[in-house]
């Protein structure tokens, strides 16, 4: 198959999640208050534009599923050399569902904001999914090209288990900085519920449960940064990915700027919309990491048990002549 497709795929799975962090800065989630029309209309007027953005959100989020739909039945065409492809082609299915139902029941019965918090968490294990997939196609080309060795393969496996503890906290940073912004708690800093009362609620948090949002948030962010320099230093110490984990930890300190700035330019659009996405950025080179050094084994492995067969059949085939 190919490590294109999925890589493809992974960029615009994470663009469709810059769009809807703006769809939620702007406020325009409900701007188109039907679904799957706009206004009932499938190219509505744009005299607001709110209703563009939403639009062109709905827009691109269709043509973009089906870029996934596409790579999730390319997946499943391999599943004769690897069962693994026919579990990444389902939880890619079960994601995109989830996600466009997720979608249309929060328009359809104008549910609470939280719920978008399911939006963007899902949107976190689609992304990381594509990554993942990248990342075994990779492999899988670099033991075609005997680019690595056992000594190697040992190595980059050493990198797993920091860089899956950095997706575990990542994904629970996002979880609780989704709640924060989507229960109100993060405008409520600043005696706001503008969000709140976009979704057709009218309260606003305390200034108690807001702080303590945000502490935990913060507490979580020191971890992802703890489990940061982990990976860092097994890459550096194995010498092993590297080049990805310093990305990382770009990421990872401008992610943690921007959560300040967001903070103090009291939630603005552009910095709030990039601490998303350095979040999902994070989610995606950190899972790439921990993938490949899964991958440093059991590809191999695979691998080597299909060449072994090959010859045993060539084998056979030699002797019957």
């Amino acid at each position: 198959m190919g490590y294109r497709l999925p890589l493809v795929t992974t960029i615009v799975t994470f663009l469709m999640m810059i769009l809807g962090a703006v769809v939620v800065g702007t406020q325009a989630g409900f701007a188109c208050p039907d679904w799957p029309l706009c206004h009932g209309q499938i190219i509505p007027s744009f005299n607001d534009p709110l209703v563009l953005i939403e639009w062109f959100h709905r827009t691109t989020s269709a043509l973009g599923g089906l870029l996934i739909l596409l790579t999730a039945v390319q997946v499943f065409r391999y599943r004769k050399q690897n069962p693994v492809y026919v579990k990444f082609a389902v939880a890619i299915v079960i994601c995109l569902a989830v996600q466009a139902l997720a979608g249309a029941a929060i328009v359809v019965f104008k549910l609470p904001g939280y719920m978008t918090t399911i939006d963007v968490t899902n949107g976190m294990f689609l992304v990381s999914i594509f990554a993942a997939l990248t990342a075994r196609e990779y492999r899988i080309r670099e033991v075609a090209q005997n680019r690595t060795t056992e000594e190697q393969d040992a190595r980059q496996a050493a990198l797993f288990t920091p860089a899956a503890v950095l997706v575990g906290v990542t994904i629970l940073q996002v979880v609780v900085g989704g709640l924060f912004r989507h229960t109100g708690a993060s405008e409520a800093l600043f005696g706001r519920n503008d969000y709140v009362k976009n979704h057709f609620q009218d309260y606003m948090l305390s200034e108690t449960v807001a702080n303590a949002f945000l502490m935990f948030h913060i507490m979580l962010t020191v971890l992802v940064v703890a489990a940061t320099v982990w990976v860092v230093a097994q890459a550096l110490r194995n010498k092993m990915f590297v080049t990805p984990a310093l990305v990382l930890v770009a990421i990872v300190l401008l992610q943690s700027l921007l959560g300040f700035v967001t903070l103090g330019t009291e939630l603005a659009l552009s910095p709030a919309t990039a601490h998303l996405g350095g979040a999902a950025l994070t989610m995606v080179v950190g899972v790439y990491i921990g993938a490949r050094a899964r991958f440093a084994k059991t590809v191999k492995a695979v691998s080597s048990k299909k060449e072994a067969d090959k010859k045993v059949s060539n084998r056979v085939v030699v002797g019957t002549n």
